[in-house]
């Protein structure tokens, strides 16, 4: 682990006297994390906090943002993944609210025992996490091969529009390269317009124009894209 965000999870749990094995125990005690957020609606006047308040400032180069897997039975990288998964549930796109106490308690196991998904972070050049893709592999059974599914992607605002998301998009078709699989799927809201453009310029097909909704209330639409990887026939 990079020496930085070794420093960023030593200082939270210190803060909370606790160790990242206890924090993520089992027992709920992650719901102690009180995260500062800020209003998403007035973020050019308010300071955006990850995990300990680390303040993002100017964007790096792509070249300086480094995506690796990370180990869900590794205290210090559950903490970073919890984290972020706690700031996209924050957000409008997320679930408008903190993740649960139950969650919480749960979330830890249910990813080391899950066979089939894997957690790709990305981290900026000082070791800071700031973006998050959670996949699942599943089948075709028309192409007799693996398709992953970004179940979860997110990338901090700081950050957004510097390449982040196209670094983390193309670890997540590397690894499934990797895995033999035929395609990578998601499923986007249409009234997100940043990431519909996103996953349309990287080449993800089935992506439709931004549809906004009208009430708050109404259920969102949902577009369902795909990114065909190439293979040889047998």
């Amino acid at each position: 682990m990079l020496p930085a965000t070794t420093k960023l999870v030593r200082q939270e749990t210190e803060r909370l006297n606790v160790q990242p094995a206890d924090v993520l125990s089992g027992d709920g005690r992650l719901g102690e994390f009180q995260l500062p957020r800020h209003n998403y609606r007035d973020f050019n006047r308010r300071t955006y906090s990850l995990l300990i308040g680390i303040i993002f400032s100017t964007c790096s180069k792509m070249s300086q943002i480094t995506v690796r897997t990370i180990d869900w039975t590794d205290p210090n990288d559950a903490v970073i993944a919890i984290s972020l998964l706690d700031d996209y549930s924050h957000h409008p796109m997320g679930d408008h609210g903190p993740l649960r106490p139950t969650v919480l308690a749960r979330l830890r196991d249910l990813m080391q025992r899950h066979a089939g998904a894997f957690t790709l972070i990305a981290f900026a050049e000082q070791g800071q996490p700031i973006g998050i893709a959670v996949c699942l592999r599943s089948l075709s059974t028309f192409k007799a091969a693996l398709r992953i599914n970004i179940h979860d992607f997110f990338v901090c605002p700081p950050r957004r529009g510097t390449g982040v998301g196209k670094k983390l998009l193309a670890a997540v078709v590397d690894a499934a390269k990797q895995q033999n699989a035929c395609a990578v799927t998601l499923e986007v809201r249409a009234d997100n317009p940043a990431a519909l453009r996103l996953y349309k310029r990287f080449g993800f097909q089935g992506i439709g124009p931004p549809i906004p909704r009208e009430d708050a209330q109404q259920e969102p639409i949902y577009y369902f894209g795909t990114f065909d990887i190439a293979a040889e026939e047998p």
